[in-house]
């Protein structure tokens, strides 16, 4: 009869604590949310460029690429060490960048660094292919304000990445170009 009553404690405590643990998770990831709120959205379109970082930056062009096409057409060579991994389409993007003042957050931002997004995939730009794409590119904190550079961004898009339903619809209007995340999210989209 002991073994039991004491079983039953045990049950109550084991709750009570879990219950303090789960309090006490929900507490930090609330207070990590106030102080780190959720970033605004600047979004730009192939009709509307957007002024971020004291940077005016375009989006020109936008397509989906085979993979063969776009290596005949910029005589890309995969001999890095991810050559392995070929993707089965490139999104391939065109911006033009204005520098329209000096700013201290263009020192660490690097075009290369950028990203593409779909729902629920990311993928960042090699930079091997981002090289070899532009090839004359300088950073955006070593140009003079009123200068404007043209740059390719191409993010690879493999299949397995991909539902065989999305990967079948899938279109460059689906895909963003993500320029910076936080404290606000640039984005360019193709629509």
């Amino acid at each position: 009869m002991d073994f039991k009553r004491y079983r039953h404690i045990w049950r109550i405590l084991v709750v009570v604590l879990l219950a303090l643990v789960v309090a006490t998770y929900g507490m930090r990831v609330s207070r990590l949310n106030q102080v780190y709120q959720q970033s605004d959205k600047l979004v730009g379109t192939l009709q509307t460029p957007i002024e971020w970082n004291g940077m005016k930056i375009q989006l020109t062009s936008a397509e989906i690429i085979a993979s063969n096409d776009f290596d005949q057409r910029y005589s890309i060579s995969h001999s890095g060490p991810l050559s392995e991994s070929e993707p089965d389409q490139y999104a391939l993007f065109s911006i033009s960048l204005t520098k329209i003042s000096e700013q201290e957050g263009q020192e660490w931002f690097r075009v290369e660094y950028c990203g593409a997004e779909d729902n629920g995939w990311h993928n960042l730009m090699s930079v091997e292919i981002f090289n070899s794409l532009n090839p004359n590119a300088t950073r955006v904190s070593k140009m003079a304000v009123g200068d404007t550079q043209t740059f390719l961004l191409a993010f690879g898009l493999y299949q397995s990445a991909f539902s065989e339903r999305t990967w079948d619809n899938l279109s460059i209007s689906d895909i963003s170009l993500v320029l910076s995340v936080y404290p606000e999210k640039a984005i360019l989209q193709a629509l």
